[in-house]
């Protein structure tokens, strides 16, 4: 993951990792692992509520302090839901 990174850092993009059931983020503990020990800004974590319930994590009280939102990478972002598009 962190060379996949590191080739979305040299194209200006970022990567985006969803928690999923069955798969290594299934976990807020887990999602957390993945984005610290890659520690790069063009990879950042996705928030699914359902796809931790189908885990057995309840979202808001055991995932949501440690994968808390911050605020949008690109002022122009700010505000935006996702799939809404830019506001240019």
């Amino acid at each position: 993951m962190a060379a996949l990174a590191e080739i979305a850092a040299g194209q200006g993009l970022v990567l985006a990792h969803e928690n999923e059931k069955e798969i290594f983020g299934d976990s807020p503990g887990r999602c957390a692992d993945l984005i610290t020990s890659v520690n790069s800004p063009a990879l950042r974590a996705t928030f699914d509520a359902a796809n931790f319930v189908q885990c057995g994590v309840r979202p808001f009280s055991e995932a949501y302090g440690l994968l808390r939102p911050t605020p949008a990478p690109r002022p122009e972002w700010a505000g935006l839901l996702c799939g809404v598009g830019s506001r240019g």
